[in-house]
């Protein structure tokens, strides 16, 4: 990945940047304006609360699901119109339920390492869209004091920034569009927009900054309309203002090509100057390596100082710190994803965990092990050329088979009803092993989508791999063969850990609860070790992407089974830091082999 340094004209708008943080030498002081990014970690992006208001809604029966399948076809094309109709739809009272649902923290004084990184920066005062906490409790945190932040449909408190007196300490912190502790502040709808910048207090604010000071923005799309309308409207009065804004722009590695006509249009349109950086799928770590490199933060420092951050977002600052300290990938890793009985969403799982740890970065590998009933490329809309029964019986390369899927992941399909391959001769995984050693160093994780139940094949696969995640649901005979399955690698192989993934579950308590059902009967029975995976929530985004042959973690990336693939995800991501011993796609294929011939 090519870094930000590296693409032409970033280094001389950095110099003008950090000219611009050093307060002694510059008459403006530098104001962070701050969008979603920063908060993506842990909470929804508007787009993606828009779709989580439609499940909401039909959840409480505001709305019939063919109601809301045409909210769902209709809120890409015009978001605020639909979102203004879903609101309209709700009652106040359950409108202000899901505001709170949707942005209380689940731990107390959550923030992102984004948002921490951000107020190293020398700030005169920081204004967000975001409806989270996040940037305040960062503030009350590098204070230690209790912080009231400005809100834009309050007077009281938009009166220090109105007349332009805001103290420097603590951080002035106002919310532009509303907070959640405040649901009658939320700016969601069309109506609710117009609203607020005809609020002449939120208009001087801004336009006051806009002339005065300098706008950093951070984490923010410029495709929002009111921006555009702001800053015509600002430069329509004053059009020999100077470019002296910036931004950080993220480019999609697999989409986005730089060209300096991109610069231009941010200086002609905006009198912004953007500073570009790469991501990959939704890794965007080097926004946090610039910000680092611009106050001279260490990433260790922030991991001892972040107490707030949370777990998913600790985990991904330790694999910022990995990256910038090491030129080695993280040690490899094989999971299996297996099941004791069908139809419980095993494949549904091993799909938007490779996904979700290809967006955060790593090169993933799925491979399709359902010998009998293979259906990852049915479930992905995607009709591959090759499958593994044409390593086999054609002799084509591996890196033939290889099928390029959603977010940069790889997979390799199996070929659906071919039972034969359900038992694969020693002969047949030698040439299975000469494959995978030729494509070994493309991937730093395998996730393995393995049948259901306890076929040979399954057993050895189970027994091979780094860790095995066994999917259940809260119903009798998933949990009663989830524990068959348990027994049969623990008393006659000695496999002795799992990590148990709860799926579709109404609610947390029900995921702990499927989890405690099988670690009374296990602990009772067997020497095993159970750890708790999580839960997949039921949500209907997910029957949603299942009807659109897509995954959820990129149909509906902010949905509550998104986040749970995030945290999962997450979780595999700290676990593959910190192993220390050798591990390698050709090391899981000699055990592979070797289970094969054990009887």
């Amino acid at each position: 990945m090519l870094k930000y340094i590296e693409i032409p004209g970033n280094e001389d708008a950095i110099s003008r940047l950090r000219y611009s943080l050093k307060e002694e030498q510059n008459s403006d002081k530098v104001v962070a304006f701050v969008g979603a990014g920063p908060s993506c970690e842990i909470y929804p992006s508007w787009g993606q609360l828009s779709d989580s208001l439609i499940d909401f809604a039909l959840r409480r029966g505001i709305c019939t699901a063919a109601v809301a399948e045409q909210w769902a076809s209709k809120i890409g094309k015009n978001p605020e119109r639909v979102t203004t109709q879903i609101k309209n739809a709700l009652p106040a009272s359950l409108y202000s339920e899901f505001i709170q649902q949707s942005f209380s923290p689940e731990e107390k004084d959550a923030y992102t390492g984004l948002h921490w990184l951000i107020q190293d920066l020398p700030l005169k005062a920081l204004v967000t869209t975001n409806y989270d906490s996040c940037a305040l409790n960062v503030a009350s945190s590098k204070s230690k004091v209790h912080i009231t932040p400005a809100v834009w449909n309050d007077s009281e408190s938009m009166s220090p920034w109105v007349q332009n007196c805001l103290k420097t300490t603590p951080l002035p912190i106002l919310h532009a569009h509303g907070i959640w502790t405040h649901p009658d502040s939320i700016i969601l709808s069309k109506d609710e927009y117009a609203k607020a910048y005809k609020n002449e207090d939120l208009r001087r604010v801004l336009e006051n900054l806009w002339i005065q000071d300098t706008f950093l923005f951070i984490g923010f799309s410029f495709a929002d309309k009111w921006v555009e309308f702001l800053a015509s409207s600002i430069l329509a009065q004053h059009p020999k203002l100077p470019a002296k804004h910036f931004a950080f722009i993220g480019l999609d590695e697999e989409n986005d090509f730089y060209t300096s006509e991109m610069r231009m249009q941010f200086i002609d349109q905006f009198r912004i100057e953007p500073i570009f950086y790469y991501y990959r799928g939704g890794n965007h770590s080097a926004l946090s390596e610039i910000i680092m490199d611009l106050t001279g933060t260490n990433p260790y420092f922030l991991l001892d100082r972040a107490e707030g951050v949370v777990k998913s977002h600790i985990n991904a600052v330790k694999n910022l710190v990995n990256t910038k300290n090491r030129n080695e990938p993280l040690s490899f890793k094989s999971i299996a994803v297996s099941s004791g009985k069908g139809g419980v969403g095993k494949t549904t799982i091993a799909i938007n965990l490779a996904i979700g740890l290809a967006k955060q970065g790593f090169h993933a590998l799925l491979i399709d092990a359902d010998m009998g009933l293979a259906n990852v490329d049915v479930m992905l809309g995607i009709v591959p050329k090759y499958t593994l029964r044409d390593v086999f019986e054609n002799k084509i390369a591996m890196k033939e088979v290889l099928v390029d899927g959603p977010l940069g992941i790889k997979f390799i399909p199996s070929s659906s009803g071919f039972r034969s391959m359900a038992n694969l001769t020693l002969s047949q995984l030698v040439v299975l092993f000469d494959g995978f050693k030729s494509i070994e160093d493309m991937f730093d994780i395998i996730i393995i989508d393995t049948s259901s139940g306890i076929f040979n094949i399954v057993l050895d696969i189970c027994r091979s791999v780094d860790e095995v995640f066994l999917v259940v649901r809260n119903e009798p005979a998933s949990i009663t063969d989830a524990y068959a399955l348990l027994k049969v690698l623990n008393n006659s192989y000695g496999t002795n850990e799992f990590h148990i993934i709860a799926n579709q579950t109404y609610t947390r308590t029900e995921g702990r609860d499927v989890f405690s059902k099988l670690t009374f009967v296990a602990d009772r029975f067997l020497d095993v070790k159970l750890n708790y995976g999580g839960c997949i929530p039921d949500d209907d985004c997910v029957k949603r992407a299942v009807t659109k042959q897509s995954a959820v973690v990129d149909a509906y990336p902010k949905c509550r089974a998104s986040q749970a693939f995030k945290d999962l995800s997450e979780d595999i991501i700290s676990r593959a830091s910190s192993r220390g011993e050798e591990a390698s796609l050709s090391i899981f294929l000699e055990k592979l082999i070797g289970a094969m011939g054990t009887p």
